[in-house]
């Protein structure tokens, strides 16, 4: 169910649940919009990639500024055995002595000793970066691929806003076109009843009738695509909500409010919020790092070192002090060749840096073409309101003079069946202007870089 709130006036348009069970909400735009900003699957991902971003800021920045500290206690047991071999004179089974004149023995002895022995150890380290060019670049590089994406997140934002907008003002026009279609669809019917009680009375032709009839289905085809483009705008606002498409939903309508806008004074906000000049000039900033943390993965990198170390055959504090001992360093570490990884990250960076740098260069230039298309396009868009909202009133008098003058015989079914279509014509374009013309203005707001709301 679909009920559309016109000033005082309410229209209720009910929708076939594809549930019994449906859930039912009533809506302002304000409150589809939190939904969308909290549930919805577009910023959902938004915010998935600002998180990614700023987990690689926070990586680079500890890469640089901040030590690493780890500890290790391990345990090692140990079974071994040892061999020894010997050879020996024997003399005639008494020790040897000078001028011994009898028998001479020679003999092998093959000794063997084995054992189990147990070792304890307990290390902790840590390191200290202290010159690190590469870490350096490459944090300055994350720290602005970070900006940028709060910027692109911002900008992302206004974008769900336009888009949940959008969707919402999808079903209060669909509903207006839908009210207009039942209505031409009951003047069809009377259009017929009429002609058919001339036709009876002689006042007209067989053709009359048959162009009443024609005048009918058509009414009728044009209330069944209505009624179908009501449904689908309601499921793409369901699915756009993240809500299941049987959800019924109460909406009320959106007041049309007609602003002037000068774009000096545009021009003016979009320069001193500079949202999209930054978000260029981050995201160059952020390839030039890149290209210089790749460059620089050539030039040695200085680090600190703590260590302290103990072991023991038993895991014991007994006697701590003379089986432990530290050792403070300095490492001095230089990439000499690592199989043109080195180099493949320097390609990389520099094409993206090409691109990146013609964006930044043209950062101003392409925020201004922005906003002129976006204001542009709200001009339009009011033009049309104006013209539009004359052609329905204009369409409607018509239709009320071509209903009298076929009544009293006067007019033509032709004239009403052409006063009619234009009136259901004048309706739709006057809808498609009036929601055109606030999507438009949060366009132009988007582009000076302010809330859109």
């Amino acid at each position: 169910m679909v009920k559309i709130v016109v000033g005082e006036l309410s229209v209720m348009i009910v929708l076939l649940a594809l549930s019994v069970q449906a859930e039912t909400l009533h809506l302002t735009l304000d409150d589809a919009i939190e939904m969308a900003l909290s549930d919805g699957a577009d910023i959902i991902s938004k915010e998935v990639e600002l998180t990614q971003s700023k987990a690689d800021y926070l990586s680079g920045l500890g890469g640089v500024f901040l030590p690493t500290i780890n500890t290790s206690l391990s345990f090692r047991r140990q079974w071994g055995t040892s061999y020894s071999f010997g050879d020996f004179d024997y003399y005639g089974g008494v020790d040897y002595v000078p001028g011994y004149q009898g028998e001479v023995y020679n003999s092998v002895m093959f000794n063997g000793d084995s054992g189990v022995s147990n070792t304890y150890t307990y290390s902790a380290n840590l390191t200290q970066p202290l010159v690190s060019p590469s870490a350096m670049f490459a944090y300055l590089s994350a720290r602005s691929s970070y900006r940028a994406s709060r910027l692109k997140y911002e900008d992302a934002t206004a974008g769900v806003i336009i888009g949940i907008c959008d969707a919402y003002f999808g079903v209060l026009k669909a509903g207006h076109i839908l009210e207009a279609s039942k209505r031409a669809y009951e003047l069809s019917k009377k259009h017929l009843e009429y002609a058919q009680r001339l036709y009876e009375m002689e006042g007209v032709s067989q053709i009359d009738v048959l162009k009443a009839q024609v005048q009918l289905s058509e009414a009728e085809i044009d209330l069944i695509e209505a009624e179908g483009a009501l449904k689908r705008a309601m499921m793409n606002l369901n699915d756009t909500l993240g809500k299941p498409v049987e959800t019924e939903l109460i909406l009320e309508e959106v007041p049309i409010e007609i602003e002037d806008y000068e774009y000096g004074e545009c021009l003016e906000v979009m320069n001193e919020v500079k949202r999209y000049e930054e978000m260029y000039k981050s995201e160059d900033a952020s390839a030039l790092y890149a290209s210089l943390a790749g460059w620089s993965m050539h030039l040695p990198s200085l680090y600190g070192n703590f260590s302290y170390y103990w072991n023991n055959e038993r895991f014991t504090t007994e006697n701590w002090g003379r089986n432990d001992g530290y050792y403070i360093g300095l490492t001095l570490s230089l990439n000499l060749f690592d199989g043109l990884s080195t180099e493949a990250g320097i390609m990389r960076a520099r094409a993206s840096r090409r691109l990146s740098k013609n964006y930044a260069d043209r950062a101003k230039e392409l925020a201004e073409m922005a906003l002129r298309n976006a204001y542009i396009s709200y001009e339009e868009a009011k033009k049309k309101l104006e013209v539009t909202m004359n052609m329905l009133e204009t369409a409607r008098m018509e239709l009320n003079l071509a209903e009298r003058r076929y009544e009293l015989g006067a007019g033509s079914i032709m004239e009403l069946t052409e006063a009619q279509a234009q009136y259901l014509s004048s309706v739709s374009q006057n809808e498609n202007a009036k929601y055109s013309l606030l999507t438009s203005e949060m366009e132009l707001k988007r582009a000076m870089g302010i809330e859109v709301r």
